[in-house]
């Protein structure tokens, strides 16, 4: 025989042990090839040489990933002490270790064992045995959760707590979406829908309402609920919507939902499907396997248990308190009952009194008063009673006495006591229910007949007289009558008089009820809305008009307003509007009469309060500060980021006036910010600069608009503030790069113009017609840059305060002539149209008006195709001189118009990109106009061209 390595094994003798064969390093990587587990192997140093295609499958990484690369990069010991990590690295062997190793999707948990084989020519090298345990670990982690999740829900006692109990365990942690629906006769009736965002929650119930379930369908929920099966996709596609939905309008709504991967479960109680569980994943990330689905067949049952159990416990507590009412009631009525009542046992020994003995006898406490209940009986009937009473309770039937008992005061009254048995089916006695009646009255009356007879005829002489003031009574009654005819218009009157004033409340239902809970009234502008109608109710009970179970919902309700209780309630209807109901009780001499029942429709407050949380909680978390004052200048209101810039708290400002914050230099601006707010007109992006507490001065840019009432009036007035002191500061730093950089650059490119120009001439009548070309281009772009760098030392000049505006008297109209007669000269690609009614003068500096007008017409011409006519048109306007520049090129889009005038804004378009500039040409012109107190603005529509215009003062 040889041996795995090769070698014979001649030398073996009977019952003597073969030397084993220790494979090489080679011959065990050959074995490791072709392993079903993970195998890498890494030398002392801890760097990998070896990996079988089963351990590279674990990372999803490739041999050239892998090989030279630290064993610990790869694989961490899942433990937070690392102690298997030291184990490796010191050459000992682990046996079952758990690691996780990185892959490109996240990780993955495993099975770490470890081999050490020191070879005589290959050195010390360490084999790991790998096995994945990730879907293992998965399911151990997945059921872990179902354990704590069965512990907390075996807490709940209720169907509200237990829904949201559940709701947490699975959102988000297992589904984006959850839902749990019961199972009805013919529908599916939604319990629960959750997600972790609520616009989200009533988007989907509505898709629920528009798109229910059809339960005769050969798919989805009605095949889960006809196989009581799960519903199982692991991979929702786009092609399974367009299978299974046909309407165009739901396949693009259910496409909201985000649905990657889907489990539908269905919900059992008692061997019976009460309904179905709803399980989505909206991650694409995020797909269910088969240890998911196992977790939540398992959890479906789980929450078809607990509400089973919800539904017991709710079902207990309401038996146990319609038990506990029904007893009140019975103690209610037999304390109202103006006759002594008790009840025994089968025995005859007594288990209640009525409050009638308590008060007769003078005794509280029921165990006192059975002790005692003897010695009230007196002495000459107690005998027959100590006889009768044993005989009735071992016969089983009724009995009947008179008797006297002892009141608390001492004295005696006749009593006629009853006694029944009360039996069950089988002839067994219950209880035994006991009267006694006064009628000691009765016994007296008896006595005094006689009396009565011999004072009768005495009666009969008083008759006469009587029927003397019968006739004087009939008048007083008539009167009477005429007063209840006047007492029932004012009645009448009244309740006209009600119904006005009811109607006249919006959102409002007003219902009257009595003592017996019948409606007296019913009337508000929402009775047809909420399905009352005043001709079916009034007068009646509730039962004769709905369900006994609507009824009994409300029943308490009307029973603790008659009790005498003044409360409130919260209601939602059906289509989700809020109601606030209001329970009144009607009293009469601190007697309660009637009951007085107001809902009001509240969904627009609630919607309100909403708005306002959501207002307040954006102006606590915002950067900028905001501000309220009054139109005296008082601050009002003052949020955390003000209380951040300026360094006021709240407490030391409200109730200051906005000069506070002012610098004194800037005084003169609130009232001309006040004057503008008390127009109606709004501020905005108003540079400026305001102070700290501290002292220092913040750049500032200022939002103001004004507050009105409901009627429209001006009240308040909002102020944004952002600190823009960083900002400034970057805008002087880059306009000092700026500048600097231009005057560089402008000593070197006065010195190549004038190369340019040099060459230029020598080069006029060169035999070669490209040279003269080219230095006539030069001196074109040369002329362009120059132009450019003079645009970029205005901004630089503007934006430090240096520029100089010399103001003379000039006439316009030259100017725009003489502009005009150089654009012909230079341009024949367009018509140049001038229009100037007379010679306008003004005071300005020529210079930079002349800049202002050859921009204009500049960008009239980049801006329309060849071909186009360009009008330059002057007029005057009052004290104001007006020139326009029209074109017929590509226009202005309207979300562009507000900001044209900005430093450096280019628009961007197609059209536009050919064309040069850096958005600095109508700045500097704007910038200029200001400074003459003019304005500048445009009109333009895309596609049709624009017209630019700016006004300057007439001169003087």
């Amino acid at each position: 025989m040889t041996t795995p390595g090769g070698r014979s094994n001649k030398n073996q003798s009977k019952g003597k042990r073969p030397q084993a064969h220790q494979l090489t390093h080679d011959e065990l990587k050959k074995a490791y090839d072709f392993s079903p587990i993970g195998v890498l192997a890494f030398d002392a140093d801890g760097i990998v040489n070896y990996a079988n295609n089963t351990a590279l499958a674990y990372s999803g990484l490739q041999s050239i990933d892998v090989l030279g690369q630290p064993i610990l990069n790869l694989y961490e010991d899942a433990l937070p002490a690392k102690p298997n990590e030291t184990r490796l690295t010191e050459l000992e062997e682990i046996t079952d270790q758990e690691f996780t190793v990185k892959t490109q999707t996240g990780e993955r948990c495993v099975l770490v064992s470890s081999k050490v084989h020191r070879g005589a020519g290959t050195g010390i090298q360490t084999y790991l045995f790998i096995r994945d345990i990730s879907a293992l670990k998965k399911k151990e982690n997945l059921f872990s959760y179902l354990n704590r999740a069965a512990t907390a829900l075996a807490e709940t006692r209720d169907t509200a707590s237990a829904l949201q109990q559940i709701s947490q365990f699975i959102v988000p942690k297992f589904a984006n979406w959850f839902t749990i629906d019961l199972l009805k006769e013919d529908h599916l009736e939604l319990l629960l829908l959750k997600h972790e965002d609520p616009a989200k929650i009533e988007w989907a119930y509505q898709y629920r309402k528009n798109y229910p379930a059809d339960l005769n369908a050969n798919s989805g929920p009605a095949v889960v609920l006809k196989t009581k099966k799960p519903g199982f996709v692991p991979v929702v596609t786009e092609q399974m919507f367009d299978a299974l939905v046909t309407d165009p309008v739901q396949r693009e709504e259910i496409r909201k939902i985000g649905m990657h991967s889907l489990i539908v479960m269905p919900m059992t109680a008692k061997d019976k499907v009460t309904g179905l569980v709803n399980f989505i994943s909206s991650r694409p990330d995020r797909h269910f396997d088969e240890a998911d689905l196992d977790f939540a067949q398992h959890f479906a049952s789980l929450i078809g248990l607990v509400l089973e159990n919800a539904r017991l416990n709710e079902d207990a507590e309401i038996e146990l308190i319609l038990r506990k009412q029904s007893e009140e009631r019975f103690r209610f009525l037999t304390d109202a009952i103006p006759h002594k009542m008790w009840t025994s046992g089968p025995d005859g020994r007594a288990t209640y009194y009525n409050r009638q003995w308590h008060e007769y006898t003078g005794i509280e406490g029921f165990e006192a008063l059975r002790e005692k209940i003897w010695d009230f009986i007196h002495p000459d009937d107690r005998a027959l009673a100590a006889v009768e009473w044993p005989k009735a309770v071992k016969n089983g039937e009724p009995m009947e006495m008179e008797h006297r008992l002892r009141r608390y005061d001492g004295v005696y009254h006749w009593h006629l006591s009853r006694f029944t048995a009360h039996k069950d089916d089988e002839g067994q006695i219950m209880l035994w229910v006991g009267t006694s009646t006064d009628i000691h009255e009765q016994k007296v009356a008896g006595m005094e007949l006689a009396a009565a007879n011999e004072e009768l005829s005495a009666a009969n002489e008083e008759l006469a007289a009587m029927n003397e003031e019968v006739a004087t009574t009939n008048e007083e009654l008539n009167e009477t009558q005429y007063n209840l005819v006047r007492v029932n218009a004012d009645l009448a009157r009244g309740e006209k008089l009600f119904r006005s004033i009811v109607l006249n409340i919006p959102g409002a239902l007003i219902i009257v009820i009595d003592k017996d809970h019948r409606y007296i009234a019913i009337e508000g502008d929402i009775m047809g809305k909420l399905g009352y109608d005043r001709k079916d109710y009034e007068g009646k009970h509730p039962t004769e008009i709905g369900p006994p179970e609507r009824y009994e919902a409300s029943r308490h309700l009307y029973e603790r307003v008659m009790a005498g209780e003044k409360f409130s309630v919260e209601r939602k209807s059906e289509n989700g509007e809020d109601y606030v109901v209001h329970f009144v009780p009607l009293k009469n001499d601190d007697e309660v009469y009637a009951g007085l029942i107001i809902a009001l429709n509240v969904s627009d407050i609630k919607k309100a309060e909403e708005r306002s949380a959501k207002l307040a909680a954006i102006v606590d978390s915002t950067d900028d500060a905001i501000i309220s004052k009054t139109l005296e200048s008082v601050i009002t209101s003052w949020n955390a980021s003000a209380e951040r810039m300026f360094g006021y708290t709240a407490d030391e400002i409200i109730g200051e006036t906005i000069y506070k914050l002012f610098p004194p230099d800037r005084y003169e601006e609130e009232p001309r910010i006040l004057a503008r707010l008390k127009s109606g007109e709004r501020v905005t992006h108003f540079e400026t600069q305001r102070v700290t507490k501290d002292g220092r001065l913040l750049d500032v840019s200022l939002t103001i608009s004004p507050v009105k009432d409901a009627q429209g009036r001006i009240i308040g007035l909002s102020k944004i503030a952002r600190d823009i002191t960083e900002k400034k500061m970057d805008e002087v730093r880059k306009n000092d790069f700026i500048g600097m950089v231009s005057h560089e650059l402008k000593t070197p490119l006065t010195s190549l113009n004038a190369i340019v120009q040099v060459v230029s001439a020598k080069l006029k009548n060169s035999e070669d017609p490209f040279l003269p070309g080219a230095m006539e281009r030069a001196n074109m772009q040369v002329k362009r840059m120059t132009g450019m760098i003079n645009g970029f030392l205005s901004v630089s000049r503007l934006e430090a305060g240096k520029i100089l505006i010399e103001k003379q008297p000039f006439d316009l109209g030259e100017l725009l002539e003489e502009i005009s007669d150089e654009t012909r000269l230079v341009l024949t690609t367009h018509t140049i149209r001038l229009s100037i009614p007379a010679p306008v003068e003004v005071n300005a500096d020529r210079d930079k008006i002349s800049s202002v007008i050859s921009n204009l017409v500049s960008n009239a011409v980049k801006y329309s195709p060849n071909g186009k006519l360009i009008e330059i048109e002057c007029r005057t306007k009052g004290d104001n001189v007006i020139v326009s520049v029209k074109d017929e090129g590509i226009g202005i889009k309207p979300q562009d118009l507000a900001q044209i005038f900005d430093r450096y804004y280019r628009v961007e378009t197609n059209n536009t990109r050919h064309i040069a500039g850096f958005g600095i040409g109508l700045y500097l012109s704007a910038e200029i106009i200001k400074r003459h107190d003019g304005e500048i603005w445009v009109e333009s529509e895309s596609g049709k061209g624009s017209t630019f215009y700016f006004s300057l003062p007439l001169g003087v």
